[in-house]
């Protein structure tokens, strides 16, 4: 809770510092691509098929000087059958909200710049179908898969460049950092995570 509110004073702190000495622009993300490599526990503990899962997100940003605050969301998933002989598979959904802080150093080359980011977000997991039955030794089970959420924290790192008087694509590499419960063999523990985001953006001047 602490970490999240110093996260969130800092944002607001940047902005209002950079306020005074440029206008605020707004940007929207209208498309932003990717590949996710999913954290090993996926497919060693979970039964996911594959580490790395397409994504597409959006979002927008409102930009004073070299700052700027960004809220984009992300949506991707993933089939699992949870390691599980004579189990169906079933689509595990990741949908994730964040806002970041980005900052981009005043150093432009031929169109091309750099920027750097830092954030936070909330990332819920879902199953479809939410229930499932499975079989083991001859007997059918039915099981119920919960949704579960949990706070995430990230850091990323932007290669721009202008294709248009106000357009812009972005080389995004992402690091989100997050917890889960996992079960194993001593009982439910709570596991940290990692996962890498490499994709595009597609950002649009409009104020």
């Amino acid at each position: 809770m602490i970490q999240r509110t110093v996260l969130a004073v800092a944002l607001v702190a940047g902005v209002h510092g950079a306020a005074t000495a440029a206008p605020v622009g707004i940007q929207l993300e209208l498309l932003q691509p990717s590949l996710v490599v999913l954290d090993p526990m996926y497919t060693e503990t979970a039964g996911v098929d594959g580490r790395t899962v397409g994504a597409l997100g959006l979002g927008a940003n409102a930009a004073v000087g070299d700052w700027s605050v960004a809220l984009a969301i992300d949506r991707a998933s993933a089939t699992t059958d949870f390691g599980l002989l004579e189990t169906p598979s079933v689509r595990l959904a990741f949908a994730d909200t964040r806002m970041e802080m980005r900052w981009r150093p005043p150093l432009p080359l031929g169109g091309w710049s750099a920027q750097i980011a830092a954030g936070m977000g909330r990332r819920t997991l879902r199953y479809s179908p939410p229930s499932i039955d499975f079989t083991t030794g001859g007997t059918t089970t039915h099981v119920v898969l919960g949704e579960t959420s949990t706070w995430t924290r990230h850091l990323a790192a932007e290669v721009l460049h202008a294709v248009h008087g106000n357009a812009w694509i972005a080389l995004r590499t992402s690091w989100t950092f997050y917890s889960l419960d996992v079960a194993s063999p001593t009982g439910v523990l709570r596991q940290p995570l990692r996962d890498l985001h490499v994709g595009l953006a597609l950002r649009v001047q409009v104020y």
